[in-house]
């Protein structure tokens, strides 16, 4: 595949496809099971996306699989009422460019609501656009690039900063139970490796944890006692 392979509704069912560097896989209709045209287990070769969308109108939903699935390039939700749903997964969505959703059309995210469910691991940036509703609060997530939110109340589970360059949390408050910062970009004492420019609460009876890298804080930082 070197240029879209659109999904309306089907799935492939038997030969994964080889996808090019500028493919995209589109999933345009509702889709509750995924085939091997993304193939789970895989991070690279047959049957492993570079980008991957949701159209205008369509859904992804990886229903309670404990499946792993990678995407080598972007995940994008923008369609219009497009939507994405991990709420019970108990896999890893592993997205090695950037996530991003909302920042055109209005779109949903339904994210877990219970500890210890799914994980989605991102390589590039974490970009909300205010179009974006989400549900759930209890997700976890591993983000090597930056955090731009326009999520009003947004929440995480566990947010865990593991860059290995500069990377910048922006825009509205997110509250988490547990903050990590372990990004590796060097050990110098007075640089800043990441940087929180919008306001943070550590939920109650929350975890801050900063094992490597330095912090910045812009904003509001607020630690809540049980």
């Amino acid at each position: 595949i070197t240029n879209q392979l659109k999904m309306d509704g089907g799935s492939v069912v038997v030969n994964p496809p080889i996808y090019g560097a500028a493919s995209t896989l589109l999933y345009d209709d509702t889709h509750t099971s995924i085939g091997t045209e993304w193939t789970a287990g895989a991070s690279s070769g047959k049957g492993v996306p570079h980008h991957v969308a949701v159209g205008a109108g369509s859904s992804l939903d990886f229903g309670s699989t404990s499946d792993n699935y990678t995407c080598t390039g972007n995940l994008t939700i923008d369609g219009a009422s497009a939507s994405l749903d991990v709420a019970d997964m108990t896999g890893t969505l592993t997205v090695d460019g950037n996530l991003s959703l909302g920042t055109s059309n209005s779109v949903t995210m339904t994210l877990p609501s219970a500890e210890g469910t799914s994980k989605i691991v991102i390589g590039g940036d974490l970009i909300l656009g205010a179009n974006t509703t989400v549900t759930g609060d209890e997700s976890n997530i591993e983000l090597g690039g930056d955090l731009a939110n326009g999520v009003s109340n947004m929440a995480f589970g566990l947010l865990k900063m593991t860059g290995s360059a500069d990377q910048d949390v922006t825009g509205s408050k997110i509250t988490v139970d547990s903050l990590v910062v372990a990004n590796t970009q060097n050990a110098v004492v007075d640089d800043t490796d990441v940087d929180f420019q919008g306001d943070v609460d550590i939920a109650p009876g929350g975890v801050f944890n900063p094992i490597d890298g330095t912090t910045k804080i812009s904003g509001t930082f607020t630690m809540k006692s049980d």
